[in-house]
C-alpha cells in the first residue's frame, strides 16, 4: 500500500468518524443522509452494493491501521491508536467528545489478546471482526442502515 492510499484512508476514517455522532445531534435519523456516515459506507463499499461485508470492512481496517502505525514499526501503540480523533471535530459538544475518546480508549485493551501494551495487525484486524459481528444484528454477513452506524474502528 502506499502512504497516499493510507493517508487517504485515515482521513476519510477521521472525517467520517468526526461527522457521525453530529448527523445524529442534528436528526438525520434512521437515514443514510449526505455526509460522513455515507461518505464512510462508500469508501469501504469496493463492490458497490450498498453494505458493507466482513472481507470490505478488513480490507479498510489494514489501511487504517498502517495510516496510523506512524512509525511503521508493525505495532499500534495505544498513542498512535488514538492519534484519529473520536467524534465532532468543530468543538461543540465538549462532552461527545471526551465519551467518544473513553470509548475508543477503552478498546485498546480487549484487542490487545498478548498483553504486550501494542496492537499487532492481527489483533487488530481480530477487533475489527469482533465489533462487525456485534454490529451484524441480522446475522447476515453485511451491516447497512442500524447496524452501520453501530459499527466502530
Amino acid at each position: 500500500m502506499t502512504r497516499l492510499h493510507a493517508t487517504l484512508a485515515l482521513l476519510t476514517l477521521a472525517g467520517a468518524l468526526a461527522s457521525g455522532p453530529v448527523m445524529a445531534q442534528q436528526g438525520m435519523g434512521q437515514g443514510m443522509g449526505g455526509g460522513g456516515m455515507a461518505a464512510r459506507m462508500e469508501a469501504m463499499d469496493a463492490d458497490g452494493n450498498g453494505s458493507v461485508s466482513l472481507e470490505e470492512v478488513l480490507r479498510h481496517a489494514e489501511d487504517v491501521f498502517h495510516a496510523m502505525d506512524a512509525d511503521g514499526d508493525g505495532k499500534l501503540t495505544m498513542d498512535e491508536y488514538m492519534s484519529v480523533r473520536m467524534g465532532p471535530q468543530q468543538g461543540n459538544n465538549p462532552a461527545m467528545q471526551a465519551r467518544r475518546q473513553e470509548e475508543k480508549a477503552a478498546r485498546f485493551a480487549p484487542m490487545d489478546t498478548d498483553g504486550d501494551g501494542m496492537l499487532s495487525l492481527d489483533e487488530f484486524l481480530e477487533g475489527a471482526r469482533v465489533r462487525f459481528g456485534a454490529a451484524d444484528g441480522n446475522g447476515d454477513g453485511s451491516l447497512a442502515g442500524v447496524e452501520w452506524r453501530a459499527f466502530r474502528f
